[in-house]
C-alpha cells in the first residue's frame, strides 16, 4: 500500500500527442509527449526544462523535434552578460519617452540603470503577484487574444484562462540570502500606467532561471514594443533575483524555431545558448544558427544536433530514443488503485495493456533517468 500524498512531485502520462502546428500552421505536424502534472518542485521542473519540456498551465509536453515540422529548441540567456544591441536600447528609450517626456542623452547609457529610474516615476509601476485569477487580467487576455491572434470572443472564458495562464502545478518554495528572500514558483508580473494595466508577463521563477511562460498587453500601447521591453525588464528581475540565490542567473524565453520568423528576434539577445537535443549541452546561439542553416537546406524540417563531430545527415534521436536500461525502471515509483509499485513490477503486471506500458515507458525515457527517480507516476 502507499499514498501519492507523500511524494512532492506527480505526474499522469498522457502519451504522443500529434497537432496541428500554432507556428507554420500545418495540419497534424507538431508531435509531442505531454503529462499532467498534479504537484512539481521548481528543482524537478528547472530539471525538465533544460530537457526540452515546456508547460502550458499543469500540461507539460517536450516536443519530438524529428519528427515535427518546426523544430522548436529550447533558448536561455546569461542575464548576468547581456548586453543590450542597439535596437533594445532603443525599445527602453521609446519607452522612457512616453513615461517621462524625455530621452536619456549619450550613446550607451545602461537600460537597466534607466529601468530601475522608469519602474520608480509615479505614472509606471510594475507589480510582481503570485499567479491568481482577476476580472482585470482576464479582460486584458481577452482583448489581447482576440485583437493579437484572432481567436473567437466565445472561445475565450474565464475557466480556459485559468487552465492556461493561472492554473500551475509548481509549489512555492522561500528562498533566503545575504540580500534578503523572495519565492520560487509561478507569478504574474504587471505593468500599470497611470493605475490602467496595460501589460502581464506570466513568470515561472525556477533554481537557475526567470522562465517566460506567456506575455500579453493591451493593443493601444503596442507602439511601445512592450514584448521587448518586458523581456529586458524580466532579464533585470534574473539579476535581481541572482543576489539572493547566485544559480538564478539565466533568463529562458521558451522555444527558439528558426523556421519561424517570428521567433528569430529571440536570438538577439547576447549571449543566448541552445539546448543540444542528443547531449543537453548548452551551445552558443551564434554556432547553432550555422548548423541550422546547413540543416534546413538538407532536410526538410531542418532539425539538427549541436554537437561537435555529429552526422547532420544522420542526427542520433529523433526526439524521444534516449538509450536506457529496462532495469531502471525499477527506480521509478507509479501509483495505480491506491497501491504504490516500482515501474519495473507494474509494467509486468500490466502485460495485457502494451498501449498503456509503452506510454509508461515512454515517460521514464522521455523524463530521464534523474528527474524520473524524483517523481511518482500516477497511472489513471
Amino acid at each position: 500500500m502507499g499514498s501519492d500524498s507523500t511524494y512532492e512531485s506527480v505526474v499522469v502520462p498522457c502519451g504522443l500527442n500529434q497537432s496541428d502546428c500554432g507556428y507554420c500552421k500545418s495540419k497534424e505536424s507538431s508531435v509531442s509527449f505531454g503529462v499532467i502534472a498534479k504537484r512539481l518542485t521548481c528543482d524537478v521542473y528547472q530539471q525538465m526544462i533544460d530537457r526540452g519540456w515546456r508547460r502550458s498551465g499543469k500540461y507539460l509536453y517536450r516536443p519530438n523535434l524529428k519528427e515535427s515540422c518546426c523544430p522548436a529548441y529550447t533558448i536561455r540567456l546569461d542575464s548576468s552578460k547581456f548586453t543590450p544591441n542597439k535596437a533594445q536600447r532603443k525599445v527602453v528609450y521609446k519607452f522612457q519617452r512616453f513615461i517621462v517626456g524625455t530621452e536619456s542623452k549619450g550613446s550607451a547609457p545602461d537600460v537597466f540603470n534607466m529601468i530601475e529610474s522608469l519602474i520608480k516615476h509615479p505614472d509606471f509601476k510594475v507589480v510582481l503577484e503570485k499567479s491568481a485569477y482577476s476580472e482585470e487580467v482576464f479582460a486584458l487576455y481577452k482583448k489581447y487574444q482576440i485583437n493579437v491572434h484572432h481567436d473567437l470572443e466565445n472561445d475565450i472564458t474565464p475557466e480556459s484562462f485559468k487552465r492556461f495562464l493561472v492554473e500551475s502545478p509548481l509549489k512555492y518554495e522561500t528562498i533566503s540570502g545575504d540580500n534578503g528572500s523572495f519565492e520560487l514558483g509561478s507569478f504574474h508580473q504587471k505593468y500599470y500606467y497611470k493605475g490602467q494595466l496595460i501589460a502581464v508577463g506570466v513568470l515561472d521563477l525556477l533554481p537557475a532561471c526567470v522562465s517566460s511562460v506567456y506575455f500579453m498587453y493591451d493593443i493601444d500601447f503596442a507602439h511601445l514594443s512592450l514584448g521587448k521591453f518586458s523581456a529586458m525588464v524580466e532579464t533585470r528581475l534574473s539579476i535581481y533575483l541572482s543576489k539572493m540565490l547566485p544559480s538564478l542567473k539565466y533568463y529562458y524565453m521558451g522555444f527558439y524555431i528558426h523556421s519561424c520568423p517570428k521567433m528569430l528576434y529571440k536570438g538577439s539577445y547576447h549571449p543566448s545558448y541552445l539546448v543540444d537535443p542528443s547531449t543537453l549541452d548548452w551551445v552558443p546561439f551564434e554556432e547553432c544558427v550555422k548548423l541550422l542553416e546547413l540543416a534546413k537546406a538538407k532536410r526538410k524540417n531542418g532539425f539538427t544536433c549541436f554537437s561537435g563531430g555529429k552526422d547532420l545527415d544522420n542526427p542520433p534521436i529523433s526526439g524521444f530514443d534516449d538509450f536506457f536500461n529496462a532495469e531502471d525502471y525499477d527506480k521509478m515509483d507509479a501509483y495505480l488503485h491506491g497501491n504504490v509499485y516500482c515501474l519495473g513490477r507494474l509494467c509486468k503486471g500490466l502485460k495485457d495493456y502494451p498501449d498503456l506500458v509503452e506510454t509508461l515507458q515512454q515517460t521514464y525515457v522521455i523524463l530521464g533517468p534523474e528527474i524520473a527517480q524524483r517523481v511518482l507516476l500516477c497511472v489513471q
